[in-house]
C-alpha cells in the first residue's frame, strides 16, 4: 500500500463535461494527502457562468420557476447542478422559492443517487459529490436565506434534513450547530459526518471540540488508487482534523488514518 502524501489542487470544474471535476478541496487547516470537499467557492462561476455576448446579441432566456423544477426532475446530473448554481444570483426569484427548488434537487438526489463513474483523481462516488454540491449551494443563499432554509426543515426527509442543518451552520446559523454536532457522530451517512465535522470548524464552534475528538476515530474509510498508487484514507477524521485545527487545538497525524491531538 503506498503511502506517500502529495497535495492535490482543486482541479477545475467543466460541468457540462463531466460531473464534478473538483472534489479535493483540503480540510481547514489539514495536511492530507487528499480529502472530498468539493471546491465550490472556486467552482460556482463555472457551473453558471453566462456566456459572453457583445451589444447586438439576443440575451439568453431567464428560466423560471417552473423550467427550473423540471431541470432538477428530468435533467442529468451536469444540468440539475448547473440549474443548482445559478440560483444563489436569481434576485427576481424569492428566497422561499429558491430554498424549495434546491431541497427539492437534493430530494432527487437521494430517492434516485447519481450512478456516474467516479471521476478521476476523486475517492467519493459521484452522488456524494452531488450531495455535498447541493448543500454548499443553500448555504450560498446566505444569511438572509436562513428563515426559508428553516421552513424547509419540517417538510424535509430525514437525510435531506441534516444535509439542511449542515447548510445552515455554513450559512452561519448558530442556533441549529448542536444539532450539527451529534450529526458528526450520529449520523448514519458519513458524507454527512465529514461535512458536519467541516462545517464546525469554519463556524469556530468551539463547543464542538468533544465531538471532532470523537470523529478522530471514526470508521469510515476510503480505499483509491491514484498515479502514485493505492491509498486509504479516513474522510470523517480528515475533516475533524482539520476543523480541531481551525479551532486553534494542535492536531499531529502519526500514521496513515491515525491523529494525535498535542499540548
Amino acid at each position: 500500500m503506498n503511502t506517500r502524501r502529495r497535495w492535490l489542487m482543486p482541479l477545475p470544474l467543466v460541468f457540462l463535461a463531466l460531473l464534478v471535476v473538483s472534489c479535493a478541496k483540503t480540510p481547514l487547516g489539514s495536511d492530507a494527502r487528499e480529502t472530498a470537499v468539493p471546491d465550490t467557492d472556486a467552482g460556482q462561476g463555472n457551473v453558471a457562468a453566462t456566456p459572453a455576448v457583445d451589444a447586438t446579441s439576443t440575451p439568453l432566456p431567464t428560466p423560471d420557476a417552473q423550467t427550473l423544477a423540471q431541470q432538477f426532475q428530468k435533467g442529468d446530473s451536469a444540468q440539475r447542478l448547473a440549474a443548482a448554481w445559478s440560483l444563489p444570483g436569481r434576485d427576481d426569484l424569492s428566497l422561499k422559492t429558491r430554498a424549495a427548488l434546491l431541497v427539492e434537487g437534493l430530494e432527487g438526489e437521494l430517492a434516485a443517487p447519481t450512478e456516474d463513474a467516479p471521476l478521476k483523481d476523486t475517492y467519493l462516488p459521484a452522488s456524494a459529490l452531488v450531495r455535498l454540491h447541493y448543500t454548499r449551494v443553500l448555504s450560498e443563499l446566505g444569511p438572509a436565506a436562513i428563515p426559508a432554509l428553516r421552513a424547509q426543515l419540517d417538510s424535509a426527509s430525514s437525510g435531506a434534513r441534516e444535509h439542511l442543518l449542515v447548510a445552515l451552520a455554513y450559512a452561519g446559523d448558530g442556533d441549529v450547530l448542536p444539532q450539527v454536532r451529534e450529526l458528526v457522530t450520529q449520523a448514519v451517512d458519513p458524507i454527512v459526518r465529514m461535512d458536519a465535522a467541516r462545517a464546525l470548524g469554519q463556524a469556530g464552534d468551539q463547543d464542538a471540540v468533544p465531538q471532532l475528538e470523537a470523529a478522530l476515530a471514526d470508521s469510515y474509510v476510503v480505499t483509491a488508487e491514484d498515479d502514485l498508487g493505492a491509498y486509504t484514507i479516513y474522510p470523517v477524521r480528515e475533516q475533524a482534523a482539520g476543523a480541531l485545527r481551525a479551532l486553534g487545538m494542535a492536531v499531529e497525524r502519526r500514521g496513515d488514518g491515525e491523529f494525535e491531538i498535542g499540548g
